[in-house]
């Protein structure tokens, strides 16, 4: 089983949850781009990711937001977020994951920097 297996199926047994929703993130292959790198270190990383998480967890009907984002040096075709959002209804639960990709976008992608061919 997989660790987004796990997560959703810790999310499944609470009784408020009527939808869950995932969202993965990977480098993209654009032309001339070999890598990403962030240059955030890990505390700073977590801070922010906290933050953005508990920020979504209070709005009405979400149960539960959990955020991955690696750091460093990142591949084309590389992982850079995992999202997972669990709560009562659809609505709540998509436009929660929308803010929270917005929102990574926003405070953590900043510090983002392309390492294009030379």
């Amino acid at each position: 089983m997989s660790e987004l297996e796990r997560l959703i199926g810790s999310m499944k047994g609470d009784r408020r949850v009527g939808g869950i929703a995932t969202f993965t993130g990977i480098v993209r292959g654009d032309p001339g781009v070999l890598a990403v790198e962030f240059e955030l270190s890990d505390e700073m990383l977590d801070e922010r990711l906290k933050k953005i998480a508990d920020g979504l967890k209070g709005r009405d009907g979400i149960v539960d937001v959990l955020i991955h984002h690696n750091a460093g040096r990142l591949e084309v075709g590389d992982e850079i977020t995992r999202i997972v959002v669990a709560g009562s209804h659809r609505e709540q639960v998509l436009s929660a994951l929308r803010d929270a990709v917005d929102l990574i976008k926003q405070e953590v992608h900043e510090s983002m920097k392309e390492i294009r061919v030379e």
